[in-house]
């Protein structure tokens, strides 16, 4: 059976529209701490999707490494089901003093957060 090999415009525009989500997260991140100085950025999931432990093409990661890019960012992240040297295993140091949290995977641990505690450093 020969593959067919023309694609729907509509494929190919959310392929698009998908492969450009992670820059358009790094710019809204970009502009929303530009006027802090050296701010602490915390990535929260680095999976591609919740509760599991598989980081290849993830637009986490790529996120991620956009934004530690900048020399001036502090980055680190914190990921549950994820063993890699990148991310610390201490979700409370992750997250403490940090100007933005972003939540890139739903896993469930995340999805227990309470915004205003988040907000007021109270777990």
């Amino acid at each position: 059976m020969k593959k067919h090999q023309k694609k729907t415009p509509l494929i190919q525009a959310a392929r698009a529209i998908n492969s450009q989500m992670p820059s358009f997260i790094v710019q809204k991140v970009e502009e929303t701490v530009q006027d802090i100085t050296n701010p602490k950025i915390a990535v929260l999931g680095l999976t591609y999707k919740g509760n599991i432990d598989d980081i290849r093409e993830s637009p986490a990661v790529e996120i991620f490494d956009q934004l530690a890019f900048h020399a001036n960012y502090q980055v680190v992240a914190f990921d549950p089901h994820v063993q890699v040297d990148f991310a610390s295993k201490d979700f409370q140091q992750t997250i403490d003093q940090a100007n933005f949290v972003l939540i890139l995977a739903d896993h469930n641990e995340f999805k227990k957060f309470n915004s205003r505690r988040l907000r007021y450093g109270s777990f």
